[in-house]
């Protein structure tokens, strides 16, 4: 009876592996590294819309339009507040968490009495740049 050449089917699927790890690395080294250091505006959304003095959520959540790879997720500040985490959505954006209690402190009396605020999201790109975003809230 004759032995199947399983060795050979698992080289090949070692070799398949091999290049689809290797041009995901490329496309990530060619995203980060292509950019020019420019500062970038980026549309976002903030999550909730609306903050309330005795709500007790615990995130403000932004959905931003830029691709989570080139964003040092660690320098995202909403506010002048500290991002807490962050993931990529189903096609790779950014969105950050930040604790909603300190956001809602960040704000001044001012601010809770006109009703509404933009708030800014800043922070650094792997290429060196930087990002900035702005979204309004309402306030209650």
């Amino acid at each position: 009876m004759a032995k199947k050449n399983d060795g050979g089917r698992f080289m090949l699927a070692l070799g398949v592996a091999f290049v689809a790890v290797t041009l995901f690395a490329f496309n990530f080294l060619v995203q980060t590294a292509s950019g020019d250091g420019e500062d970038l505006g980026v549309e976002m959304q903030i999550s909730p819309n609306t903050l309330t003095k005795w709500s007790e959520g615990e995130w403000t959540v932004v959905h931003a339009d830029i691709n989570r790879s080139r964003v040092v997720s660690s320098t995202l500040r909403l506010n002048n507040v500290g991002v807490v985490k962050t993931r990529s959505d189903s096609v790779g954006n950014l969105v950050a968490y930040f604790d909603q209690p300190m956001v809602k402190d960040s704000l001044t009396a001012d601010q809770w009495a006109s009703g509404s605020v933009q708030l800014v999201m800043m922070g650094d790109l792997w290429d060196g740049g930087t990002l900035t975003g702005t979204d309004g809230i309402i306030l209650k």
